[in-house]
């Protein structure tokens, strides 16, 4: 007896013929869909703090900013006094 998956001479079996086409669509599932690429997100630029010339003395300035600073020449200059 020939099995069903056999052909005879001349004769292709009714379900030879669907396992091909099964296996043709098998074969177009299986294309791999392209991976969307993610978007980089932009990093934001922090904005420097401008210190304002005032009566206030240095440290108090400076305390405001919350930042440990040093009173540098160039912390003078900003309040307008300049020592050089």
């Amino acid at each position: 007896m020939v099995g069903p998956f056999f052909k005879r001479e001349g004769e292709v079996w009714e379900i030879e013929g669907r396992r091909k086409e099964e296996e043709e669509k098998k074969k177009k599932k299986k294309k791999k869909k392209k991976k969307k690429k993610k978007k980089k997100k932009k990093k934001k630029k922090k904005k420097k703090k401008k210190l304002e010339a005032s009566n206030n003395t240095i440290f108090e300035i400076y305390a405001r900013d919350r930042r440990p600073r040093v009173a540098t020449p160039s912390g003078y200059r900003l309040l307008g006094m300049n020592f050089n």
